[in-house]
């Protein structure tokens, strides 16, 4: 289901439809799909649809449901609430489900919740962890030729190898899952794996275009009122303006920009790598005193999110910001 033009009268005419399934299994599976269609445009109303999902799916003993049910649920917890150690347990009960049966789906579920487990250890920093649970789900679904969570997979992997600097196969896996993600339609993917992309192209000075792909995922995260693509399109925006352009006032204007669309998001992980992002920005605009607030406050809120990656970002800007200010040396 491709969600474009959200509204609430999208919202109505889906409740609606839902009275009309007489079927509770046929119930749930729609919810879990339209929970899932809507998570990154109305986190709250998909976790509200997620857990009456659950309730009706856990009631009539529906395994094949509540394994969906507690994947959504895990989602939720990794990519918006950023509660990793309630994202986790939800994506091991789903995975231990989907293990109990060799049916096309239940495998399929199985590697879907093997590429979340991964997602979720590279939230937390543990590339090499992330990569093994990448890889072992890309295994498990090119088995069955699934072509709808592969996309998913490569734009992950596109993302680690950009973090530990392989932006050769970063760039390969980018255009990968854009291509793929075009091939069935899931414009969200579209949308990520083109801000992926770019950034994989921006790590190798291939700034024009890496621009036209920021601007495709911009372009569609407009169409579908997607914040969470907005965060990340103004994010690489602030990239380009910098070390592209050398235009630091820009640059900050998009980060500031990608750190308020990341509160209106209330992602923690995304609030945090956005206001490193706007410290980093703001201390080569000379903008120094708002520069270490946004460092002290990244350094808190990755402490608490235990992501290594981002201590140690903020760690080395703070201590970048101390010496500018003659502090140490």
């Amino acid at each position: 289901m491709i969600q474009i033009g959200y509204t609430q009268a999208s919202v109505d005419t889906f409740r609606i439809s839902l009275k009309k399934i007489k079927e509770d299994t046929s119930k749930v599976n729609q919810m879990v799909i339209y929970a899932r269609s809507i998570l990154y445009i109305d986190p709250p109303a998909a976790l509200s649809y997620c857990n009456e999902a659950m309730d009706l799916a856990e009631k009539i003993n529906y395994d094949y449901g509540i394994a969906n049910t507690y994947r959504l649920a895990g989602a939720y917890n990794n990519d918006i609430a950023g509660d990793y150690n309630k994202a986790g347990e939800f994506f091991n009960k789903a995975l231990a489900i989907y293990k109990s049966s060799h049916n096309v789906r239940f495998t399929e579920g199985k590697g879907a919740t093997l590429h979340s487990i991964g997602a979720m250890h590279q939230r937390t920093g543990d590339y090499l962890k992330a990569i093994e649970f990448y890889m072992d789900g890309a295994k498990v679904l090119d088995s069955i030729h699934n072509k709808t969570i592969l996309p998913k997979t490569y734009n992950n992997l596109s993302t680690l190898y950009s973090f530990i600097k392989l932006t050769d196969k970063a760039e390969f896996y980018g255009r990968l899952a854009v291509e793929k993600a075009k091939e069935i339609q899931d414009m969200h993917i579209v949308s990520v794996a083109s801000v992926t992309l770019s950034d994989a192209l921006m790590h190798q000075g291939k700034y024009e275009e890496a621009f036209k792909f920021i601007k495709q995922a911009d372009s569609l995260s407009l169409l579908r009122n997607d914040i969470y693509i907005q965060t990340l399109a103004s994010y690489n925006y602030s990239t380009y303006f910098h070390f592209y352009k050398k235009d630091f006032n820009q640059s900050v204007i998009y980060a500031r920009k990608a750190y308020e669309q990341s509160l209106k998001l209330q992602n923690p992980f995304e609030i945090t790598r956005t206001s490193i992002n706007l410290s980093e920005h703001l201390l080569h605009a000379g903008n120094i005193a708002e520069s270490w607030k946004f460092a002290v406050s990244g350094l808190e809120n990755s402490q608490e999110l235990q992501s290594t990656d981002l201590i140690q970002r903020s760690h080395y800007l703070m201590g970048t910001i101390l010496m500018k200010r003659g502090i140490i040396n």
